[in-house]
């Protein structure tokens, strides 16, 4: 069933679709959820709770409509929402039409034999077919085609949140986080085998990995279809979980986090707000979609404050790492600071001078460590291949790229970690501040957890903690005037964790840019302490 936005009619509510007469105890059945749901909902998501409250009479209230089918009010809730597969929508990027579909690639017995990585757990994996036209029969091939990867969780999966995770890059695999970082398994040093991995994210959450933006990783884009800004990054992943959420009712009704790292830092406050905007549209072909927060972790959020960080972090990093500059060149950064502030400053007012800004302020502030031959992401090693390629990662290449996984996933195309092209075309998105995004949701009862790895350079905690600290919000007293306290994970100390009204800022010790692959432990222990309630326990 296709929809256009323009020319949809808003219609009672009847079962799932809202479609037909309405039934004739609807008022009855709609208070009766709303006594159970109205406390929480005024809690976690403002907007839905006004919108339900005000349209609570109304019998032809689209946002009443969309909660049903998110809650699966009734019996034939999954197989209206199956027969749904399918939607349109303009894009972000030139005001097109675009179509976009699911395509399931797991197999649907889940035997053994058919999965991979972790065969403790139900798999899902796929496209997430993107086409110009109202419909994927006016393209004969797909502009792009997102891949995804699904694991359940391994405790109460009907239940358990839905994690998101987007990879950094800008332009590299959330595959690589799979097998390397909070994944369910990690993959051997040849990439011929994996093993469990007891740290994996998917313990108690059902995780999602997608290959985003177009042509990263297993995913494929056209050259002119290949993304080119956040707003039809966020756009396409907003659509995507439209048609996940059809194909997949069973994760409809689970609260949604958005997670990731690195330029992340960009993609998920992005891809948050755009799903927070669309909860509010009031349009009956838009599912609804329950947001509950999301994670940033050493991410790239706000560079203007954060880039004011690198000579400090440069010459006086954590307790037991040494400088990875000298004096002069630590002077030297601080006097480039003003200069770059003003580039990133100019980058906001004229798009068409980001690009050069990015340089020039990586040229002052990031080269000056990276020709030492230090990993930039952890500064207690040696970049194995500098500047960029510090890790081993030819092992999770040739995994990937082997007969027997891509048949299993049946993909497109052969696995390449990072996408040059879709990195270029994001540069002049990268001194961007999306830390504009974040108030707002806060505002609306959403969370955030922001956490750093205090052995990273790149994202380092400095600019994380800094950032948090400038943002203007409606929680910003309360959060300077907490304290970071020690936070620990089994009687150890792990770091040091500051909370206030939705938002909480973790610094990690002893980890790097990657914190699920440098502290498993922790960041499990992280992830749960904040799904649960919402902030991290302190232990007496």
């Amino acid at each position: 069933m296709e929809h256009d936005s323009g020319s949809d009619a808003i219609v009672p509510e009847n079962g799932a679709s809202g479609l037909g007469k309405p039934n004739k105890d609807w008022s009855e059945q709609r208070r009766v959820l709303w006594k159970s749901h109205a406390s929480k909902l005024q809690e976690a998501d403002k907007a839905m709770y006004i919108a339900l409250h005000d349209e609570l009479e109304d019998p032809k209230s689209v946002h009443w409509a969309r909660y049903y089918r998110h809650q699966h009010r009734h019996p034939n809730d999954l197989i209206q929402l199956a027969s749904q597969a399918g939607h349109s929508w303009h894009s972000a990027q030139n005001g097109e039409r675009r179509h976009g579909f699911l395509e399931e690639t797991s197999s649907l017995a889940q035997e053994p034999s058919t999965k991979l990585c972790d065969q403790s757990v139900r798999q899902h994996h796929g496209y997430f077919n993107v086409a110009k036209g109202e419909k994927a029969s006016d393209s004969k091939h797909d502009s792009k085609s997102y891949f995804y990867w699904l694991f359940e969780a391994r405790k109460s999966p009907g239940t358990a949140p839905l994690i998101l995770w987007l990879q950094g890059g800008p332009g590299c695999s959330s595959m690589a986080a799979v097998l390397n970082e909070n994944g369910p398994c990690t993959v051997d040093s040849k990439g011929e085998a994996t093993q469990p991995n007891q740290f994996g994210w998917n313990e108690n959450a059902n995780l999602m990995f997608i290959d985003q933006p177009a042509g990263v990783g297993f995913s494929t884009g056209t050259k002119d279809e290949m993304d080119k800004s956040e707003a039809e990054v966020s756009d396409d992943m907003y659509h995507f979980l439209q048609e996940m959420m059809k194909a997949h009712p069973e994760y409809h009704k689970n609260d949604l986090y958005i997670f990731g790292e690195s330029f992340a830092g960009h993609y998920v406050p992005a891809a948050a707000h755009r799903i927070f905007t669309g909860n509010q549209e009031a349009r009956p072909d838009l599912e609804y979609i329950a947001l509950r927060g999301f994670g940033i972790g050493n991410g790239l959020t706000d560079p203007e404050i954060q880039y004011q960080s690198y000579p400090e972090m440069a010459f006086k990093p954590p307790e037991g790492i040494p400088p990875a500059v000298s004096l002069k060149v630590y002077e030297e950064m601080k006097e480039a600071l003003p200069l770059c502030t003003e580039a990133i400053r100019n980058c906001k007012e004229d798009a068409a001078a980001c690009k050069q800004a990015m340089l020039n302020c990586n040229i002052a502030l990031l080269t000056p460590v990276t020709d030492t031959g230090v990993n930039v992401y952890d500064l207690r090693k040696k970049c194995l291949r500098p500047p960029g390629h510090c890790y081993h990662t030819a092992n999770i290449g040739t995994y990937l790229n082997s007969h027997r996984v891509k048949t299993t996933l049946k993909v497109k195309q052969a696995w390449t970690e990072c996408n040059s092209a879709a990195h270029q075309n994001l540069m002049g998105d990268w001194l961007k501040n999306y830390e504009r995004h974040i108030p707002t949701m806060l505002k609306n009862g959403h969370t955030a957890l922001i956490y750093a790895g205090d052995a990273d350079y790149m994202c380092n905690w400095l600019g994380n903690q800094k950032w948090t600290q400038a943002m203007k919000w409606h929680g910003q007293k309360g959060y300077l005037k907490a304290p970071d306290l020690t936070w620990k994970v089994n009687g150890e100390v792990r770091g040091t964790v500051r909370h206030s009204d939705g938002l909480t800022f973790v610094r990690i010790h002893d980890a790097g840019h990657m914190v699920p692959r440098d502290a498993p432990g922790a960041s499990l222990a992280m992830l749960q302490q904040y799904l649960a309630h919402q902030t991290l326990i302190v232990e007496a």
